[in-house]
């Protein structure tokens, strides 16, 4: 899985042009509109009987608002590879559910989202994590399937003498339910479904403040890349490919991070062909806010940042 990174895409209600390394210069209590562009890919078998789709997204609760995610990429009908579509905006529901090829193009099924509200008992520590908002996406079997994720930001929650800095706000994205049922539901213990969060360090992770304890940025710019926020060993920065429909291996060491693969003895099974990604099913990254002109602390040198492009593809056969 792959967060591209963040960029703002609105000031006040106006388009504006951003990347990562060049955000626009803000006011204090401006609405500013962030965005993330995702892929994902959901782990299948051949025997069609475990698969993994449901996808957690976590955002700072305090500091994101009128979040909503759009489709933009579905897997081929064939069931190999994958396609853009124009922009589908996600209605919420009770149900994570996202349409098939087929489904979206004689329009049987809309895409849908569920929002999970704020449970700090997901991600609970005693190290300065903000209090964080929980969404699941759903993600048709196949090939790679895009969205994103935009959400407002009201800046007039950051310290106003802050100024010139440059804030970054974080997310998350990561597979969390393990299904048996391919034709089931994204997740939910109900439907034979266990959670991928035991498997993470819930205890111990998190999304980071913005803001730290003397009203500075707690996120700089030595804590990512172009490829992800780095620093988590089960939720390591996935290689950044600039193709959508390609997400590459993990950059950083995966010496005590989570491998679907491994976890579950996929490969001690030579009867069952298995797809999973090649990272650890997890991603963060973020999107800056700056204001007043760049400063050195909180500015980006875009050549100072690694693409991180590699040769993995966004999946692998698993097979023994």
């Amino acid at each position: 899985m792959n967060i591209e990174p963040g960029h703002v895409i609105a000031v006040n209600g106006s388009k504006v042009s951003s990347t990562l390394s060049k955000p626009p210069a803000v006011n204090h209590g401006d609405t500013v509109r962030v965005a993330w562009d995702v892929s994902v890919r959901a782990v299948t078998s051949s025997n069609r009987v475990q698969t993994s789709w449901g996808y957690l997204v976590t955002l700072p609760e305090q500091y994101t608002d009128n979040v909503s995610f759009s489709y933009t990429g579905i897997p081929n009908a064939s069931g190999t590879g994958s396609r853009k579509i124009g922009e589908q905006r996600a209605v919420a529901g009770s149900r994570a559910l996202a349409p098939t090829s087929a489904q979206y193009d004689d329009g049987t099924r809309e895409f849908h989202y569920e929002d999970q509200g704020a449970d700090p008992q997901i991600f609970s520590s005693a190290q300065p994590f903000t209090p964080l908002h929980y969404y699941l996406l759903d993600a048709p079997v196949g090939g790679v399937t895009t969205f994103r994720i935009e959400a407002d930001v009201d800046t007039a929650v950051f310290p106003e003498e802050q100024n010139p800095a440059t804030f970054y706000v974080p997310v998350r994205v990561e597979k969390a339910w393990r299904c048996f049922d391919e034709a089931g539901p994204s997740g939910n213990p109900a439907d034979d479904c266990m959670s991928l969060l035991e498997y993470r360090d819930v205890a111990t992770t998190g999304l980071t403040d913005p803001i730290a304890e003397d009203g500075s940025p707690a996120i700089a710019s030595a804590n990512f890349d172009l490829n992800g926020l780095r620093g988590e060993r089960k939720c390591a920065a996935t290689g950044e490919t600039k193709e959508p429909f390609r997400i590459g291996a993990d950059v950083e060491s995966a010496h005590g991070g989570f491998n679907y693969t491994e976890t579950f003895h996929l490969l001690e099974n030579p009867a069952i062909r298995f797809v999973s990604g090649v990272d650890d099913l997890c991603d963060r990254h973020v999107a800056p806010i700056r204001f007043g002109q760049p400063d050195n602390q909180g500015s980006v040198d875009s050549s100072s940042l690694s693409s991180g492009l590699g040769s993995s593809a966004g999946s692998s056969s698993l097979s023994s």
